[in-house]
């Protein structure tokens, strides 16, 4: 358990927000840290708009490096600029709704108690007739007993309301006892929403426990997101399993979503968006740990409904910032489609790598000289733009160096707004997985759906670092 002061007020006002409520404690979403103290320093790069538990107190610092407005601009280089031109186009579908709002609420598992809440948060954010909000939340026995304690899965079509003691969303439907870790079943509800309310555009927020890209099933390390307590099952990454709901969304929308939000922890990495840059424009979502607060929502759909013409950068970038505010440590909008350029550059970084006579050895120390954000874990998710730039600067050669600096030319393509705290105030928005453990790097390499293993020499610098 971590109970952490969120350090709100100085983001709130160095970004020219109203929003108050800047406390929050809880468990993260994710495996138990142990607590320390930090000077927690909030920095934004923003381009485009843009288990003991002790109590801390922390100083709250707040540097703000604003590379552009929160509106599109013509002559910026971030959110709604024309270096985004494919994410920020009009869609051309007339009359259409402007926004759906899709949460698929997992709490079949411990973290049941967080429910209440969030259906809260989204009340408090509200709905209108540009923006609905619609919700499958799945329940389990044992954690929470508010809302009637139910345990089975129920739909909602949330309405505004600013009561946090009660739900006052309209229930749609009773689906009864599903398996939330069966990509089938995401699939269904966002087929159902879509029926109900088509829309110019979609985001879909995926809200449960994250474990980055491994494979999912036992052991309980290998979990993916969006872990079923009451079948066992998860959605997996590297099992292809991730790909394959996308896809029938896809298909579904007839179009790519606009946005895919991860309120889970450490999914934004490489490999994870490799996936979601297939069948999604933007992925917001943390490289590291997130904690009971997690995405804040009522700040999140109250910019979405003061300018529901907004488009997928835009909100990605209202996700990561309230996620920020709220005292997260680490979020990122992510712009999907400079993922195939970035994993050339990671492609060329590893071969560049693998020529030199101990590829072994330099990883390991470009490894050490850069940022673990899981470092209550295992270790293996590392910064890849803290990566590259040790690289960079090493005594590797200039073909290292120079793969390296196209990494970081490509990442900063792809990281179109990026807010950090304390102890992870240098994470540059996107991590990879970087272990020369061999009880992992088979499962990195081998796994059916493992496409950064299939399009790029990644896990073979990881398989030879392992021997």
């Amino acid at each position: 358990m971590k109970n952490y002061k969120a350090l709100c007020l100085g983001a709130l006002l160095a970004l020219g927000m109203n929003q108050s409520g800047c406390d929050k404690a809880g468990a993260a979403k994710g495996d138990d840290v142990d607590t320390h103290t930090a000077t927690a320093t909030v920095t934004v790069t923003d381009e485009g708009s843009d288990n003991s538990s002790d109590t801390h107190t922390a100083t709250a610092t707040v540097t703000v490096t604003d590379e552009g407005s929160d509106t599109p601009s013509d002559t910026s280089t971030g959110v709604g600029s024309d270096s985004h031109s494919d994410v920020g186009t009009d869609t051309g579908e007339g009359d259409m709704l402007p926004w759906k709002f899709l949460v698929y609420m997992n709490a079949d598992n411990d973290l049941e108690s967080y429910y209440f809440h969030d259906m809260n948060e989204l009340e408090a954010g509200g709905a209108d007739e540009n923006v609905v909000v619609l919700v499958q939340a799945d329940r389990i026995r044992g954690y929470a007993d508010d809302d009637g304690n139910w345990t089975d899965a129920r739909r909602y079509q949330i309405k505004a309301d600013n009561n946090p003691n009660q739900l006052a969303s309209e229930m749609l439907e009773i689906i009864g006892e599903v398996d939330m870790g069966d990509p089938a079943t995401l699939v269904d509800f966002v087929a159902w929403a879509d029926a109900l309310y088509p829309s110019k555009r979609t985001a879909l927020m995926l809200w449960d426990h994250g474990d980055s890209w491994r494979k999912g099933g036992a052991p309980k390390v290998y979990r993916d997101f969006s872990s079923d307590s009451s079948s066992g099952s998860s959605i997996s990454v590297a099992q292809g399993e991730y790909e394959e709901a996308l896809a029938s969304i896809e298909n579904i929308l007839g179009k790519p979503l606009d946005v895919v939000g991860f309120d889970a922890c450490t999914m934004a990495a490489w490999e994870v968006a490799m996936v979601s840059a297939k069948h999604a424009l933007v992925q917001a979502s943390s490289e590291t740990y997130t904690y009971s607060e997690g995405f804040n929502y009522t700040s999140t759909l109250a910019t979405l409904r003061a300018d529901p013409g907004m488009n997928a950068l835009q909100l990605g970038a209202a996700i990561a910032r309230g996620a920020s505010v709220s005292g997260e440590y680490t979020q990122s909008a992510l712009d999907l489609t400079g993922i195939p350029q970035l994993t050339l550059a990671v492609d060329s970084l590893a071969k560049a790598l693998l020529d030199l006579n101990d590829p072994g050895g330099a990883l390991s120390k470009a490894v050490s000289g850069s940022l673990t954000l899981d470092p209550q874990a295992k270790g293996y998710y590392h910064d890849l733009g803290g990566l590259a730039a040790f690289l960079r600067d090493s005594a590797n050669g200039n073909a290292v160096s120079t793969a390296a600096k196209a990494v970081l030319a490509a990442l900063d393509e792809v990281v179109a707004t990026n807010y950090t705290l304390e102890p992870f105030e240098t994470a540059m928005g996107i991590t990879i997985c970087a272990t020369d453990d061999p009880y992992y790097t088979g499962v990195y390499s081998e796994s059916t759906g493992a496409i950064w293993a299939q399009q790029t020499a990644w896990d073979d610098l990881l398989l030879r670092a392992s021997k």
